[in-house]
């Protein structure tokens, strides 16, 4: 009976060990699998940020084009002289330009070619591990359920020779002995039924952190899904306030340039209508001293008349009218020539100055267009020279953003190659403990088993000595 009992004690606990081993095995894997999975996501990423970069490059690079065109175009508008120069200049710059495009198309091809190279190396690296991994698994697995099978039916085989010995024993042994066994066996049933309530007990525990473990998840996932909603839900807000203030800043340009045109077109109205009065002024009193002069003329005039008259009056009676008369009308002939002569001279005279006033007024005109001209070419040319100098500046800037992202992409490539190097170097490490602890614990059955052995011998060479 006692025999029995070790016996059903050393298999309950083998069966125990077991279960524990295949518990750790199944974790290990699930370990392995999280690791492989995260792995997995952290190269999606990468790729997916790559993407996004080359994505950028290529809008910057259209973008930048764009402008080149439009500004290229306006260029082309001015005067024939300028518009071959800037040809010629535009087609330097587009050769170089595309020289430049081939160049940087080259290098991108080179690096999505060593890229794609380096994932399929990765992904063929990968694999192998995966197949070697699952194949020794395999193995380990076949190898230990043979052994199992082995041993159940060495046990088997050993429990049926036992059996068949105790029958023998049994026939022999009284009714009270036959009592206190089945005693004995209701006990351990009972034990056995207490000890499967607990398993289920244990089950039901840990059914219930897997069902907690799973609700934390999904609430983490919740939490992280709301967390992004809310940042794109911020974005959208700030870049709405962007546009906003862009807006109103161009609403009050545009109103700006309306006052001012407003008020230059008050300004240019008030010149005008100031001329317009200024020049019936001049007019108005033009009128009045010609009408001043009429009258004063008129005055002199019937004062000689007068005179005249009474001087022909006088020389009638003194008999030399006629002679009077003929002299007169020469005198007056003459004057008249006299006066008209002085009139066309002071038209002359009137219209030479006009026109040499309007040829002052226009060389004035002339050189202040030119002045114009020349502040505006001078402020041109500046802002051409700041337009240059940003460019360059922004060239360099992105000089240094491409050199700093590629030694960053160098760096994470050896950090990567590192922690491969270091993971591999733990699994072989984990693996060598694993079958220390494995040799250990086998020869510890060993050990236990010879043990068993010789006791067995021992008792039987008593028994057969009793009997």
């Amino acid at each position: 009976m006692k025999r029995e009992k070790k016996k059903e004690k050393s298999v309950k606990k083998r069966e125990k060990k077991e279960k524990e081993k295949r518990k750790r095995e199944k974790i290990r894997e699930r370990k392995r699998e999280k690791k492989r999975r995260k792995e997995l996501r952290k190269e999606r990423k990468e790729k997916e940020k790559r993407k996004k970069e080359k994505r950028k490059r290529e809008v910057k690079r259209e973008k930048k084009k764009r402008e080149k065109k439009e500004k290229e175009e306006k260029k082309e508008k001015k005067g024939e002289k300028k518009r071959k120069k800037e040809r010629k200049k535009k087609r330097e710059k587009k050769e170089k330009e595309k020289i430049r495009e081939r160049k940087r198309e080259k290098e991108k091809e080179k690096r999505e070619k060593r890229e794609k190279k380096d994932l399929r190396r990765k992904k063929r690296v990968k694999k192998r591990e995966k197949k070697r991994d699952r194949k020794k698994r395999k193995k380990r697995v076949k190898r230990v359920k043979k052994k199992k099978e082995r041993k159940r039916e060495k046990e088997l085989r050993k429990r049926e020779k036992k059996r068949k010995k105790e029958k023998k024993e049994k026939k022999r042994k009284k009714r009270e002995k036959e009592k206190i066994r089945e005693r004995k066996e209701r006990k351990r049933e009972r034990k056995e039924k207490e000890r499967e309530k607990k398993e289920k007990k244990r089950e039901k525990k840990r059914k219930k952190s897997k069902k907690r473990e799973k609700r934390k998840k999904r609430e983490k996932e919740k939490k992280r899904k709301r967390e992004r909603k809310e940042r794109k839900r911020e974005r959208k807000e700030r870049k709405e306030k962007r546009e906003k203030r862009e807006r109103k800043k161009r609403e009050k340009k545009e109103k700006e340039r309306e006052r001012k045109k407003r008020v230059r077109k008050e300004r240019k109205k008030k010149e005008r209508e100031k001329k317009k009065r200024e020049k019936k002024e001049k007019e108005r009193k033009r009128e009045k001293r010609e009408r001043k002069k009429r009258v004063r003329k008129e005055k002199k005039r019937e004062r000689k008349e007068r005179k005249e008259k009474e001087r022909e009056r006088k020389e009638r009676k003194r008999g030399k009218r006629r002679k009077e008369r003929k002299k007169r009308k020469k005198r007056e002939k003459k004057e008249k020539e006299k006066r008209e002569k002085e009139r066309e001279k002071r038209k002359r005279v009137r219209k030479e100055k006009k026109k040499k006033r309007e040829k002052k007024r226009k060389k004035e005109r002339k050189k202040e267009k030119e002045k114009r001209k020349k502040r505006k070419k001078k402020k041109k040319e500046k802002k051409e020279k700041k337009e240059k100098k940003k460019k360059r500046k922004k060239k360099k800037r992105r000089k240094e953003k491409k050199e700093k992202e590629e030694k960053k992409e160098k760096r994470e490539k050896r950090e990567r190659k590192e922690r491969k190097i270091e993971r591999k170097e733990k699994k072989e490490k984990r693996v060598r403990k694993e079958k220390k602890e494995r040799e250990k614990s086998e020869k510890s059955k060993k050990r236990e088993k010879k043990r068993e052995r010789k006791q067995r011998k021992k008792k039987e060479k008593r028994e057969r000595k009793e009997s």
